[in-house]
């Protein structure tokens, strides 16, 4: 199946979970998370803001778990040029929502995106290859690209990765790891 067919399915079926599902799968990925991925205070981390509206899978979670071992953590932006930046977020950054009611800094530093080790991803579903279904946009591949190479690219879904996403194309960047509530799958 191709993108848009497969975004509108699984975007529906995250509609459709229930609050007590939704809240046991984000338990699921966050404990994985953490059991697997070694953070600390010289960890430098990127991750998006969930939105609970869309039932994504609950990033604030994850932040406020690895707030302790105080890693430099970023969030991304979308500047005047329509391109993702990478925001440096700290206790006294101010959010607000954007024109895609994602919350990001209004007032911020950028640290450069190649000194980032962990690339939390936003994404639907993925591949069993580590392809990935986000919204469409190409904002994520195309910051991935400014990105260092070694930097593990980690994308959380709820759902187990399918067979194969038939569209990929040249600008899709594939994911070193897929978490899901079942487990993490290494590609």
């Amino acid at each position: 199946m191709n993108k848009e067919i497969l975004r509108k399915d699984y975007l529906n079926k995250r509609q459709k979970l229930s609050k007590e599902e939704y809240d046991k799968k984000n338990k699921n990925i966050l404990n994985l998370f953490i059991k697997h991925f070694i953070i600390s205070s010289k960890t430098k981390l990127h991750i998006y803001l969930s939105r609970n509206e869309t039932k994504e899978v609950d990033t604030w979670q994850i932040l406020k778990e690895i707030e302790k071992k105080e890693p430099l953590v970023c969030v991304p932006k979308i500047n005047s040029n329509f391109e993702l930046i990478n925001c440096i977020l700290n206790k006294n950054t101010i959010l607000e929502k954007n024109i895609f009611k994602i919350e990001e800094p209004i007032k911020y530093k950028i640290l450069n995106p190649k000194k980032l080790h962990l690339i939390i991803v936003p994404a639907i579903i993925c591949d069993k290859r580590g392809f990935r279904i986000g919204y469409g946009k190409g904002y994520y591949d195309r910051f991935l690209r400014t990105c260092d190479k070694n930097a593990l690219k980690i994308a959380l879904t709820f759902f187990e990765p399918l067979k194969q996403i038939d569209d990929i194309n040249i600008n899709d960047i594939s994911m070193n790891y897929n978490i899901t509530p079942n487990g993490i799958i290494k590609f």
